[in-house]
């Protein structure tokens, strides 16, 4: 079933590409006035897919290449427009991952690929990732049922661009907390006002990607998030800052007692650990913006963050980079961006480990251009540079070619 819709796509790539013949040309204008319509009648659909190809080159060792895709289909039914209820919407997004990436290899232990991390490779590659229902009512939302939150982290502006157009390490595109899993059942609260924004979200602390509600929530506690963004403007030029605190009665796994499972003989559980929490700082400012458009910005933006450490297994973690619209007068459409990360593990986790397993904090480097072709291609170039979290294992680049279309 998936080839031919594979087979489709790439077609239509081609097409595009090579600057828009009678085909391309039909197809794209019959479906924008297609989308037009829909979402007129309160149906706004949105399809991307992407081809990637990327190579893993060690210092020492054996390179290896793979290459992968991804197809995203998401719609949002404005209700208000269609049966009268103004401001309720229902919003579900589809994604399957095709092919294979560099995940996992190489003894790192954060994705080289966030895209093709979530929902998964093989016969675990596709999933209804989001599916919830909102309401909002001037300057307050509020929205429950299942969350993607790595697409939503990718969306920040000059940090992210997407998880199809942006970073690619999970360390800078989709930052990982330890408590806040890729696709979550929950609510949330959102409001808005001129010097502040807020949210507040609770949550089923399992990871619910390919999983089924109807068997049950919250056997595993709750967790609890709220956070508070305050922009600033510093000579004209936007930026905000923002804090995040989490905490949760989830029960994880004792990191201060894994050491006896390594021990021969061995067929116990290990004791489990009853708490989380988290905090971040982040921040953003624009070094340079369009004056007639904010949103075309440039300029520097970074995180650090510190958790329980146990049973969470980061300690704690930092990134900073800088990013945005490219600055090329001549490629408005384009963006970029720098950035480096470290993400430090629990220290009891390490201790536990040691001498059968020799771990350590994992950090990298990473810098992507993405460069929009037309209205409907884009294609980025990333080179991330990554000392894993295996401390036996050699450094390594990871280069990375991705072709993006959308309609």
């Amino acid at each position: 079933m998936l080839k031919p819709i594979v087979r489709i796509f790439l077609f239509a790539a081609i097409c595009f590409c090579h600057g828009g013949g009678a085909v391309a040309e039909t197809f794209d204008r019959r479906w924008s006035e297609t989308k037009a319509i829909l979402k007129d009648s309160g149906v706004d659909i949105r399809l991307q897919a992407f081809s990637t190809i990327e190579m893993y080159l060690p210092r020492a060792g054996v390179s290896v290449s793979r290459g992968g895709g991804k197809l995203v289909a998401r719609s949002v039914f404005d209700l208000g427009r269609m049966i009268g209820f103004d401001g309720l919407s229902i919003s579900v997004r589809f994604e399957q991952n095709l092919g294979h990436s560099l995940n996992g290899i190489g003894g790192s232990l954060f994705p080289f690929n966030t895209s093709l991390a979530f929902p998964g490779e093989g016969r675990q590659a596709g999933d209804l990732t989001e599916v919830y229902i909102a309401q909002r009512s001037g300057n307050f939302s509020f929205s429950i049922g299942k969350f993607d939150m790595v697409s939503r982290a990718t969306l920040i502006p000059l940090q992210g661009g997407g998880t199809l157009g942006g970073f690619r390490h999970l360390g800078l595109a989709a930052p990982a907390t330890g408590v806040t899993p890729p696709y979550l059942f929950g609510a949330m609260a959102t409001y808005s006002t001129p010097w502040a924004s807020f949210a507040l979200m609770g949550y089923d602390p399992d990871s619910a990607v390919r999983r089924d509600p109807t068997q049950g929530l919250f056997r595993n506690g709750v967790t609890l998030l709220a956070s508070a963004t305050v922009p600033v403007t510093v000579s004209g030029l936007l930026g905000y800052h923002g804090l995040k605190l989490v905490s949760g009665s989830s029960r994880g796994t004792d990191l201060s007692q894994i050491s006896q499972a390594l021990q021969p003989g061995f067929n116990g559980a290990i004791p489990r650990k009853a708490g989380v929490w988290y905090a971040a700082y982040s921040f953003q400012q624009n070094l340079w913006q369009d004056a007639n458009d904010p949103r075309r910005a440039w300029g520097v933006f970074g995180q650090i963050s510190m958790s329980d450490s146990n049973p969470t297994f980061i300690g704690n973690s930092f990134f900073f980079g800088i990013g945005g619209t490219s600055p090329l007068s001549d490629r408005s459409g384009d963006n970029f961006g720098i950035g480096y990360f470290r993400y430090n593990l629990s220290k009891d986790l390490i201790a536990q480990l040691k001498p059968s397993l020799n771990i350590s904090g994992e950090s990298g480097f990473e810098f992507y251009y993405n460069a929009q072709l037309n209205e409907n291609i884009r294609t980025t170039f990333s080179a991330q540079w990554v000392r894993p979290v295996l401390s036996t294992s050699p450094s390594a680049f990871v280069i990375g070619l991705r072709t993006q279309l959308e309609f």
